[in-house]
């Protein structure tokens, strides 16, 4: 199961909504919207010409790209849609992949573009957060969990799917019918205090 709290040394990559998560979260807000306010001019550039030489790359050399430096997680960013560091700057899918690779890669940037267009308001919010999140496709063999629930509650893999539904706990599904009763009880509870039966 991947984790939202991968770190970010070198060798490690974040996916793309880890990195937005990391923008969002770990900067100040003049510091977020001028790092993304950036950032989104650049995906959009290469988004409208991605095989102009001139969007494909960027240099770390360049006075404004000091500003995504400064920008916790922008670096995460660029990578997770497909640039690359290298001397002196960050290229855009320098390997030369596939067409249905750079496809992708393009779809990850309108979605980063779209994200950070949200984050560039520059004022961080959880409801922001969760906007900018909102607009992303959901990571491959990434596990929704209920907010109750956390990774140590999930049931180990066996390897087999079926295997692996038998182990779903029990208690865990108790608990989940539980908490509807509750919920029915205080909404039982509110109308009748309201003196609303229904």
């Amino acid at each position: 199961i991947p984790s939202e709290s991968a770190d970010s040394s070198p060798g490690s990559s974040l996916t793309l909504r880890q990195a937005i998560r990391k923008v969002a979260k770990e900067n100040d807000n003049a510091t977020l919207r001028i790092g993304c306010q950036l950032m989104y001019l650049y995906l959009i550039n290469l988004m409208g010409a991605p095989s102009n030489q001139r969007y494909r790359k960027i240099f770390t050399t360049n006075e404004s790209f000091q500003k995504v430096e400064a920008l916790k997680g922008g670096k995460d960013v660029l990578q997770a849609v497909g640039f690359e560091e290298g001397k002196g700057c960050w290229e855009w899918l320098a390997s030369n992949p596939s067409p249905e690779a750079e496809g992708l890669a393009i779809q990850k940037i309108q979605e980063a573009s779209e994200a950070l267009g949200i984050l560039k308001s520059g004022k961080a919010s959880t409801e922001l957060t969760n906007r900018a999140l909102a607009v992303l496709s959901p990571e491959p063999d990434a596990v929704l969990l209920p907010p109750a629930f956390s990774e140590s509650d999930q049931p180990t893999s066996t390897g087999s799917p079926q295997e692996d539904q038998a182990n779903v706990s029990k208690p865990a599904v108790e608990g989940a019918d539980a908490m509807l009763h509750i919920d029915s009880d205080a909404e039982v509870a509110k109308q009748e205090s309201v003196g609303h039966t229904d």
